[in-house]
């Protein structure tokens, strides 16, 4: 508010650390609010989580094409309004992979700056005509009732929620390890059966595990792994 050599907000929308949904409505009417352009880290959640683009004044929005779009790592881009786009063009390059100005003229010139990786590319563009085909809004209800069906078995199973029910995402869940199992036990058990888990990470190193509904799974698949998280956390071994 009172330093005006602020220019720039940034900020993560969906932190998978700990599945936190940041509150990007709020900061966004901050930033609008005293003038200062919002960069957001949707990787995480574009497609996956509500972003209301005509509400929310954000200036640039950085995505990937694997998590929510269910393509294959290797692709990253950043969605723009043009007129944004002018407001850094005079900014001296510091870089030459990260020039966005360069990146959007050679874009329009139908050239790339440099090779691409042509393989990931090609995915994107399977991915896209598949979540148009979806829509965007068919593709978040079905990661909000495909990780209401999760979360539902992981209160039956006794299991603890790391986030508050109103700040989590709609594509991650972050549950506390319960007491007598290790992280390294419980990933070992689900491998076996054909589930990956992710362990915390920092302070949460040993305390909790994920578990993301990110990509084209079938519900099936859901329901099976909620039977042997289940099991697993029964009969400890």
């Amino acid at each position: 508010k009172n330093n005006s050599s602020i220019e720039v907000i940034a900020m993560v929308h969906h932190e998978t650390t700990t599945g936190l949904l940041n509150p990007l409505p709020e900061i966004a009417v901050l930033a609008k609010q005293y003038d200062k352009q919002l960069v957001v880290d949707c990787i995480s959640s574009l497609a996956g989580d509500d972003i209301d683009f005509n509400q929310y004044p954000i200036e640039f929005v950085v995505g990937t094409a694997n998590k929510c779009i269910h393509g294959l790592p290797g692709v990253s881009f950043v969605l723009h309004r043009k007129k944004d786009l002018c407001r850094i063009k005079d900014i001296p390059a510091r870089s030459v992979y990260l020039n966005l100005t360069e990146h959007h003229i050679t874009q329009e010139q139908g050239d790339t700056l440099f090779t691409p990786a042509v393989q990931p590319y090609y995915a994107l563009d399977i991915a896209l005509d598949e979540l148009l085909e979806e829509t965007v809004t068919g593709r978040i209800e079905h990661y909000r009732r495909t990780v209401g069906k999760l979360r539902k078995g992981f209160r039956e199973s006794g299991l603890e929620f790391l986030i508050p029910e109103d700040q989590r995402s709609n594509c991650l869940t972050a549950l506390k390890l319960p007491d007598g199992i290790s992280y390294d036990w419980l990933h070992d058990r689900l491998k076996e059966n054909g589930f990956v888990i992710y362990a915390g990470q920092g302070l949460f190193r040993k305390k909790i595990f994920r578990i993301a509904n990110m990509g084209s799974i079938q519900e099936n698949e859901f329901s099976r792994c909620l039977k042997v998280l289940k099991e697993c956390i029964a009969k400890p071994s």
